[in-house]
C-alpha cells in the first residue's frame, strides 16, 4: 500500500515536468518579431527584424515602427499573426508578384497601415481585420477564413488587365468603403470562385467607379448587400453578381446589370439617364422599392422578374424577350416614360404571348407592343395611347377618365377587355390608325357616366353589364354586339347600324315620362338604315319604371329610334325583342307592348286583362324559347303532349334559368303544350 502511495506523487511529478518541457518548446518557436528598418525594405532580410529572423509559420509579424516606408514580401511566406500600422506615418506592406503570403491566425491592418496586394496569392486562412487601407491590383485573395473591413477601412480595387479572384470560400464583411475601379479590359474583373462571398453591412459603401464585372463567375453570385452600392461614374454597364439586395443601390451614371436569381427587399434608386438591367429571375418582395427617373431593362428571354414592391420609375423600360411580373401585391406609381405608364410607353414587343401582370396602372403615355398585359387591380387610363396587337385585360376594371378638355384617349390595334368594375367618365376615345376591339367580359361591369364620343375603327362587344348611368344627351358608342345586359338609365346611346343583340342579350331602358334623355332613355341609330345595314334585335327587353310613375293608357314611348331612316326600310323579320321583363304595371291593369314601325320601336300602354305572367315564345334554328317576366317570380313551367292533366311535366330542367327556357327540336312529343303554375296555387 505504501509503495503504491509513494509511486503516485512521483508519477504526477513526472508528468508535470514533461508538460513543462513541451510548453517551453512551444514558446521558443512562436515569437513576436518586430520590424526595425525605418527606411523600409525586404520582408525576407532577417536584419530588418528584431530578433534578427524572418517571421515564419508560428510567428507574429509586427510592423508598427512610426514613419512612412514600405515592406515588400519577396518570397513565399507563411505567418500566424500580423499587426500592420503605427501611430504616425504610413506603413505599407506589399505582397507583389515575387511572393505569396499566408495568414493562419489573426491579423490587423491599423488606421495608418496600408496592405498592397499584387499579382501573387494572399491566403487568409484565419481572420484579418482592416481599419486602414488595402489596395488590390492583381492576384488571388484566397482561403476559408474571413476579412473584416471596419468602418474606417478603405479597399481600392484597381489594376486594369489584371485578373483578381476572390476564392477558396473567403468571406469579406464590409462596414467601410470598397471602391472598384479600373475593372474594364480582358482581365480587370473580380471573380467569385468556390463559394466566396462579400457581405456589405448597413454601414458599408461599395462604389462601382468603372464599367466591368464584379463578383461573377460561371453562375456564382457572391454579393449580399445590406448597406449602399453606388455607381456614380462610367457611361457603360457594370455587371454585378448579386445574391441579395437588402440595402440600397444607387445608379447615378451609366448602367448596372444585376445577374442572378436575386432576392431584393431593399431599394434601387436610378437617376435620369441611368439604367438598371436585371437578368435571370430575380424577386422583388413587398418591401422592395425601384424608383427614380432612370430606366429599367429586363434581360433573359423567357425568364420572369417577380415584383411585389413599389415601382416608381420615369425612364425608358424595355422588357425585351422577358417578362416583368408585377403581382397583386405590387404598387405601381410609375413604370416609366417609355415603358409603362405615367408619361411613357409599355414596350412589349419581343415574344408575343408573354404576360405583364400588375395590380395598378395609371397611364398617360403609351402601352404598345404585341404581348399580353394583365392588370389585376384597377387600371386608370387618363390620357395617351393603348396600341399594339396584343391583349390588355383589365381584370380589376378599366377606368377611363380625362378631366382636361381637348385631351384624347387614343386606342389603336389592341384588344382591350374589361373584367372588373370599369368606368368611362371623361375623354374622347378614338382609333387613329388600324382597328381596335373593346370587350366587356362576362362578370364585368362598365359604367358610362357622361355623354362621351368615339371615332375611328372601333368595335365594342358586351358580354357582361354595360350601363349608361349619367348624361342626358347622346353617348356615341361603337357597340356592335350585345350578348349580356345593356342598361340605358340616363340619356341615350347612339350605336351603329350593324348593332346586334343576340338571343342571350338584354336591353333595359328607363321610363319616367316621355321626354327623351331626362325621362326616357333610348337606343338610337343616328345613321340611315339600308337594306344591308340594319340592326338585328333579339333577346330580352327590360323596363325600369321610376317609382310612382304610372303611364296612361295608349301612351307610347319610343325606346329604339331611327331618325334618319330611309322610307320603306324596315327592321329584318327577326328584328324584335322576344322576352319582356317588368313590362306589366302591377296593380294598374296595364302592360307595355312592343310596337315596331319604320322609325321606332315603341312601348305602348295597353290593358292587361289578367294580371299574371304571359308566356312569350320564339323559334330559331329549330329551338323553341319560352320566357315570362321577372316581375312574376316563383312560377313553374310545365308541359304535356295532350292536355291530359295527369301528364304535365315540370320545366325548366335543373340549371336552367327559372323564367327563360329553350327546348331543342324537333318540336313534337312530349313537349307540345305549356303552362305556368305557381306551386300551391292555380
Amino acid at each position: 500500500m505504501k509503495t503504491h502511495a509513494l509511486l503516485a506523487p512521483g508519477l504526477y511529478l513526472s508528468l508535470t515536468i514533461v508538460a513543462g518541457l513541451f510548453s517551453d518548446a512551444f514558446r521558443s518557436s512562436a515569437a513576436d518579431i518586430t520590424w526595425t528598418n525605418p527606411n523600409g525594405g525586404s520582408w525576407n532580410v532577417a536584419t530588418n527584424w528584431n530578433p534578427s529572423q524572418i517571421p515564419s509559420t508560428n510567428d507574429h509579424a509586427i510592423i508598427t515602427l512610426p514613419g512612412t516606408y514600405a515592406v515588400s514580401v519577396n518570397a513565399a511566406t507563411t505567418i500566424d499573426r500580423l499587426t500592420l500600422g503605427a501611430a504616425t506615418g504610413t506603413q505599407r506592406m506589399t505582397n507583389g508578384s515575387a511572393g505569396s503570403l499566408r495568414l493562419n491566425g489573426e491579423g490587423v491592418v491599423l488606421a495608418n497601415g496600408l496592405f498592397s496586394r499584387g499579382a501573387s496569392t494572399f491566403t487568409c486562412a484565419g481572420k484579418l481585420k482592416v481599419d486602414g487601407k488595402v489596395i488590390w491590383t492583381g492576384g488571388d485573395w484566397a482561403g476559408a477564413g474571413s476579412t473584416v473591413f471596419n468602418p474606417t477601412a478603405e479597399l481600392i480595387f484597381g489594376g486594369n488587365n489584371s485578373t483578381k479572384e476572390l476564392t477558396g470560400g473567403q468571406a469579406w464583411i464590409n462596414s467601410g468603403r470598397i471602391v472598384f475601379t479600373n475593372i474594364t479590359g480582358a482581365g480587370g474583373f473580380l471573380f467569385s470562385r468556390s463559394s466566396a462571398v462579400i457581405t456589405n453591412l448597413a454601414e458599408g459603401v461599395i462604389e462601382l467607379a468603372d464599367d466591368g464585372e464584379v463578383m461573377r463567375d460561371n453562375g456564382s453570385r457572391g454579393l449580399v448587400n445590406l448597406g449602399t452600392i453606388r455607381k456614380a461614374t462610367g457611361t457603360g454597364t457594370t455587371l454585378i453578381g448579386l445574391t441579395a439586395n437588402h440595402g440600397t443601390m444607387e445608379i447615378l451614371s451609366g448602367g448596372v446589370r444585376v445577374d442572378g436569381n436575386t432576392t431584393n427587399t431593399g431599394r434601387y434608386t436610378i437617376a435620369d439617364g441611368a439604367t438598371l438591367e436585371v437578368n435571370d429571375a430575380p424577386t422583388f418582395t413587398t418591401s422592395a422599392i425601384v424608383e427614380g427617373e432612370g430606366n429599367l431593362t429586363k434581360l433573359g428571354s423567357g425568364q420572369t422578374a417577380r415584383f411585389e414592391g413599389t415601382l416608381d420609375l420615369g425612364g425608358t423600360n424595355n422588357l425585351g424577350g422577358a417578362s416583368l411580373n408585377l403581382t397583386t401585391n405590387s404598387t405601381v406609381l410609375r413604370i416609366g416614360r417609355a415603358v409603362l405608364l405615367t408619361g411613357g410607353n409599355a414596350v412589349l414587343t419581343a415574344n408575343s404571348g408573354e404576360t405583364l401582370q400588375t395590380e395598378f396602372i395609371s397611364n398617360v403615355g403609351t402601352i404598345t407592343g404585341g404581348d399580353r398585359i394583365v392588370v389585376s387591380g384597377p387600371m386608370i387610363w387618363s390620357n395617351g395611347n393603348i396600341t399594339g396587337s396584343g391583349e390588355l385585360l383589365a381584370a380589376g376594371g378599366l377606368i377611363m377618365t380625362n378631366r382636361q378638355a381637348g385631351l384624347i384617349l387614343d386606342l389603336g390595334g389592341r384588344t382591350v377587355r374589361n373584367a372588373g368594375h370599369g368606368l368611362w367618365s371623361g375623354g374622347v376615345i378614338r382609333v387613329a390608325s388600324g382597328s381596335a376591339v373593346f370587350e366587356n367580359l362576362t362578370g364585368g361591369v362598365f359604367d358610362i357616366t357622361f355623354d362621351g364620343a368615339m371615332s375611328g375603327s372601333l368595335s365594342i362587344h358586351n358580354f357582361g353589364t354595360l350601363r349608361k348611368s349619367g348624361g342626358t344627351g347622346v353617348c356615341d358608342l361603337k357597340l356592335v354586339r350585345n350578348e349580356g345586359v345593356l342598361e340605358i338609365l340616363s340619356g341615350s346611346l347612339g350605336v351603329p347600324n350593324n348593332f346586334e343583340q343576340t338571343g342571350s342579350g338584354k336591353l333595359t331602358v328607363r321610363v319616367a315620362g316621355t321626354a327623351p334623355g331626362t325621362e326616357l332613355s333610348q337606343l338610337t341609330f343616328p345613321d340611315p338604315l339600308t337594306s344591308s345595314t340594319r340592326p338585328r334585335i333579339d333577346g330580352c327587353l327590360g323596363v325600369a319604371l321610376d317609382a310612382g310613375f304610372v303611364p296612361e293608357m295608349g301612351q307610347t314611348f319610343p325606346i329604339l329610334t331611327f331618325p334618319r331612316n330611309q322610307v320603306g326600310v324596315r327592321l329584318p323579320a327577326n328584328g324584335r325583342f322576344v322576352c319582356f321583363d317588368y313590362c306589366t304595371i302591377l296593380g294598374q291593369g296595364r302592360r307595355l307592348q312592343q310596337v315596331v314601325t319604320s322609325t321606332n320601336v315603341l312601348l305602348e300602354v295597353v290593358a292587361a286583362s289578367v294580371e299574371g305572367p304571359r308566356i312569350y315564345h320564339s323559334v330559331k334554328a329549330g329551338t323553341l324559347r319560352l320566357c315570362w317576366g321577372k316581375e312574376f317570380p316563383g312560377f313553374q313551367l310545365e308541359s304535356c303532349p295532350d292536355l291530359n292533366t295527369l301528364n304535365w311535366l315540370n320545366l325548366p330542367l335543373p340549371g336552367v334559368p327559372d323564367n327563360d327556357v329553350s327546348i331543342p327540336g324537333p318540336l313534337d312529343e312530349p313537349h307540345r303544350f305549356f303552362r305556368l303554375m305557381k306551386p300551391g296555387g292555380n
